[in-house]
């Protein structure tokens, strides 16, 4: 797969950067949603990052 390819990754040879990727589920009733988004932010606090929220006022980073 190309994202495994490190010449594929948006933020070499940038001071500052974030990207993040967003994947949300819904239930088959469309009752209960929740996502996952894992994520890189280069910079002052540079760091990755996994964010879950869902349709209950859950979040957790």
């Amino acid at each position: 797969m190309n994202i495994w390819k490190l010449q594929n990754f948006h933020g070499k040879n940038k001071n500052k950067f974030f990207e993040g990727w967003y994947f949300k589920n819904t239930s088959s009733q469309k009752d209960y949603a929740f996502a996952v988004i894992p994520g890189i932010s280069i910079g002052e606090d540079s760091h990755a990052f996994i964010q879950i929220i869902d349709s209950r006022n859950f979040s957790n980073y």
